[in-house]
């Protein structure tokens, strides 16, 4: 997968995060960027804090949710 095709997939996701309530952001987060086995819900997630204004980033737990550092 080309990193233009993920970095337009990423920011697709982040920006429909605005609509999403906060549980599903949290989960999807980490389940959407996991795709064809390249595993990027935790890059995500970081960015996806890093959004919300959390300079700290994030990581996905073992229930794939993301939780904000």
């Amino acid at each position: 997968m080309q990193l233009s095709t993920i970095l337009t997939f990423t920011v697709a996701l982040l920006a429909g995060h605005a609509l999403a309530s906060p549980e599903l952001q949290k989960r999807t987060t980490c389940q959407a960027c996991s795709v064809a086995g390249i595993e990027g819900g935790a890059a995500c997630c970081s960015a996806h804090c890093v959004a919300l204004g959390n300079i700290h980033g994030g990581h996905c737990d073992d229930e794939d949710y993301c939780i904000c550092n």
